[in-house]
């Protein structure tokens, strides 16, 4: 229900855990790419949701996002 996801998001804040809403996997999706600065590594980890909305294979595969692990197999 909309009060228990405002309930939550409020707990997490004053936890000091930013708490961000996304409506679909693909608005999920497009806010976690937002907040990744393309021209920076970001290491991913295994997260059924992340590979789910696509996120991983996007870090993974990106020219413009690369994961950390994948810069390192380069090296």
């Amino acid at each position: 229900s909309k009060e228990s996801i405002e309930k939550t998001m409020k707990a997490l804040e004053q936890n000091g855990i930013q708490a961000i809403l996304a409506l679909s996997e693909e608005d999920a999706k497009n806010k976690i790419l937002a907040m990744i600065s393309p021209d920076k590594s970001v290491m991913t980890m295994t997260s059924v949701t992340m590979d789910k909305i696509g996120v991983t294979k996007e870090i993974n595969e990106s020219g413009s996002r690369m994961g950390a692990v994948s810069n390192m197999e380069r090296v």
